[in-house]
Parts: C-alpha cells; sequence; structure tokens
C-alpha cells in the first residue's frame, strides 16, 4: 500500500492492484449503510473497504461486465460481447428500502427484468447489436434507470424510466407510468437538443420528484447554446385531468452546451444538490467549460449558483463520448463545501472558497479516469490500479 498524500482534511490514497482495472463503482452493496468500492478487473470482481483493503472476491462472469462496469450507467452503456449470457446478474445500483427492513435493497438486472425483494419486475433491458472494428460484434444494453419512492402516492415503489417513460411497480405489479414529452436529439447540426433525467426524492416527502435538464443550441449564423434545469416536486407534476405537466416550481437557465449534469450532495447537508457542466465558444477565445453547483435546501432548489468555476477544455469533450474535464465530488472533508476534480495532464483537486468559486489544492502528476463518487468518497482509475478520495483518517 502506498502512503496517502494528505491535503490538510482530504487524503489522495494511491491503491495498487494486481490486475488492471477495468471499472469501479461505490454502493453500499451489503446494505449495512457502509460503502464499499467495488472494482472490476479481467478476472476477479473485488470488495474494497474506505482503506483500500480488500474484503471480498470472486471471479467475474460475463454479466458482470454489462455497461460501464458492475453499475450500468444507463446513458452511456458500453459494449458486451456474446451477448447477455450466463453468470450473475449486474447489481444495478441500490437506490432505496423497497421491504421496509430500514436498509437499501440491491436491484439486479437480468434477461428477464430486474430482480427485488419484491419479486421479478418485467422490465429486461433492450439490446442492440452493432459491429465494431476490433472485435467481431457487439451487444449494447441498455439498462433503465431505478429509483425507490412513491409515485403514485404509495410509499417504496420500484419506478423505471426507460425509453421516455416512466412506470412504478409494488411487489412486481405496475402501479402506474407517465410517459415525457422530451424533444429528441435533432437530425440536423442546426438543432441540437439533450436531455438528462433525475428522478428522486429531493425535498424528503417520501414522495419522488422529477428534475429534467434540457439542453438546446443552433449551430446557424452564430453557435446559441442554452441549459435549462426544470424542478417538479412529487404529486406536483402531471395534471390527469388537464392531460399537462404542472409549472415546474424552479427553472434554472446558464448559457453553454450542456456537457454534463449530476446530483451530489456538494455541501454535506444530507440535501442532494445539482451540478451542470458546460461549454462555452467564441471566435475570439478558446473553448472553455463551466460547472455551476445549485444548492437544495429543505426542497427549495436556489435559481443562483452557490459556486462556480470556469477552466480551460481539451478537445476531447468534444467527442461521441464527452470527457468532462470537471467532475464535482460531495463534501468529503466535512467543511460544508463541495470539491472538484480536474484531469488532464495533471490531476488537481479544487476545495470551494467563501466566495463562490473554486481554489487549487493539489497537483499531481496522475492519469486519471472519471470518478465514481459515492456519498463521502470517490475512486479513479489510474494506470498503477485505484485512486481513492477521502476524508483524511485521524
Amino acid at each position: 500500500m502506498i502512503g496517502a498524500i494528505l491535503l490538510a482534511g482530504i487524503a489522495l490514497l494511491p491503491v495498487p492492484l494486481p490486475e488492471p482495472v477495468l471499472d469501479v463503482r461505490i454502493a453500499d452493496v451489503y446494505g449495512d449503510g457502509n460503502e464499499k468500492i467495488v472494482v472490476v478487473t479481467a478476472k476477479e470482481l473485488l470488495v474494497l473497504d474506505r482503506s483500500g483493503a480488500i474484503v471480498a472476491r470472486r471471479p467475474v462472469s460475463p454479466l458482470t461486465i454489462v455497461g460501464r462496469g458492475l453499475m450500468v450507467d444507463p446513458r452511456s452503456p458500453r459494449p458486451l460481447l456474446g451477448g447477455l449470457g450466463v453468470g450473475d446478474p449486474v447489481l444495478v445500483d441500490s437506490p432505496g428500502d423497497l421491504d421496509g427492513d430500514g436498509k437499501d435493497d440491491a436491484i439486479y438486472a437480468t434477461r428477464d427484468g430486474f430482480v427485488t425483494p419484491g419479486g421479478l419486475v418485467p422490465a429486461p433491458p433492450k439490446a442492440l447489436l452493432e459491429i465494431k472494428r476490433a472485435e467481431t460484434f457487439a451487444v449494447q444494453f441498455a439498462i433503465p434507470i431505478p429509483a425507490v419512492g412513491g409515485w403514485t402516492g404509495t410509499t417504496r415503489e420500484l419506478v423505471l424510466y426507460d425509453e421516455g417513460t416512466f412506470r412504478s411497480f409494488r411487489n412486481g405489479k405496475q402501479t402506474g407510468s407517465l410517459k415525457l414529452p422530451l424533444k429528441e436529439l435533432a437530425p440536423a447540426a442546426e438543432g441540437i437538443r439533450r436531455n438528462d433525467v433525475f428522478l428522486r426524492d429531493l425535498d424528503g416527502n417520501q414522495r419522488l420528484d422529477l428534475l429534467l435538464v434540457m439542453g438546446k443550441g443552433s449551430m446557424k449564423l452564430f453557435a446559441t447554446f442554452e441549459v435549462s434545469a426544470w424542478y417538479f416536486p412529487g404529486g406536483r407534476i402531471y395534471n390527469e385531468k388537464r392531460k399537462g405537466f404542472y409549472r415546474p416550481a424552479t427553472v434554472i437557465k446558464v448559457p453553454g452546451a450542456l456537457l454534463e449534469s449530476a446530483l451530489v450532495d456538494a455541501d454535506g447537508d444530507g440535501d442532494l444538490d445539482l451540478a451542470l457542466s458546460t461549454i462555452s465558444t467564441s471566435i475570439v477565445s478558446a473553448p472553455t467549460a463551466t460547472v455551476h453547483v445549485f444548492a437544495f435546501d429543505k426542497g427549495k432548489l436556489s435559481r443562483q449558483p452557490a459556486w462556480t468555476h470556469k477552466g480551460p477544455i481539451s478537445m476531447s469533450a468534444f467527442g461521441p463520448e464527452p470527457d468532462p474535464p470537471y467532475d464535482l465530488l460531495p463534501d468529503i472533508d466535512g467543511d460544508g463545501r463541495p470539491e472538484l476534480v480536474a484531469r488532464g495532464k495533471d490531476l488537481r483537486v479544487l476545495r470551494a472558497n467563501a466566495k463562490g468559486g473554486f481554489d487549487e489544492v493539489v497537483r499531481r502528476k496522475i492519469k486519471a479516469g472519471k470518478p465514481a463518487i459515492g456519498r463521502t468518497i470517490a475512486a479513479m482509475i489510474t494506470d498503477k490500479g485505484l485512486l481513492l478520495i477521502r476524508k483524511e483518517s485521524r
């Protein structure tokens, strides 16, 4: 074990592993309230604790590497050779307490649907066949986004968002559905759209809330882009009588092309906060990326950003799979303010200041991938294994 690099409350902990890491996720895999780091290599699935010590291991099965790894990112599924084969089901997430025992329940995806404590939910993944240059063939699987809460008014429903439609289930039976009238990507470059959909209990009232993040733009005479975030509290999302959506409780608009959006407890108060990462371009200046952090407080989303950071961006962010240069972390050191990770030629960690911005606190010559983010820890894949970012142990 390589010694940790301490940053006044934050520790960067390198964790060398015998095999190259294919993917990493952070989840409460044992349902005991303690997050674990789950690592996928070509041969094994490893479970690590916060110190980087291996606490469990088992061989990898074909199904384990669905999507981007153990826990699938449904917006960017990665190829899986040979189709959805035999083996253990993939752990999608631990999105909430389905059976009322006070613990988050693991939700597994199989070829037939989702395995839950209340039985099988028949919502099988969708598969697309694609030809890859370096492979004979590959099958992509789109796993619906799972959430647990009250959608129809009944608590502890499993709600799946798939192909623009929400479907709620209780004890394996569908209890309701709602199709979102989202505008899809335009076929031509002069009209560009992208939608991110979040379904979480943001105000703590046991009803699932809806947060829509929509990026749109035009490439006509001049490139103009804008990002809008619409927040709908649970129970005030869709008017069945009028067959239309209620007005959102909060609308946020920021300039720029949408690069990424995320919900993270940035200030450590227990509420999930909204991070919007955008790209701005100009004929007189180099492209820049901006990260805005909008705070949730007692169920209300602020219209003004609590923290903002601007910085340079590499051309890789404009590819078919954009690689955001900045990733918002939760309040890892417990000071009530978030941290940012900047990836490029160097790895930089920035800490939010009292002026509404971010200050750099460390820079290291480390090439690292996009972090997997938990409630109080983040993990990044490097060429030498893992790099954990966590609170300093005293």
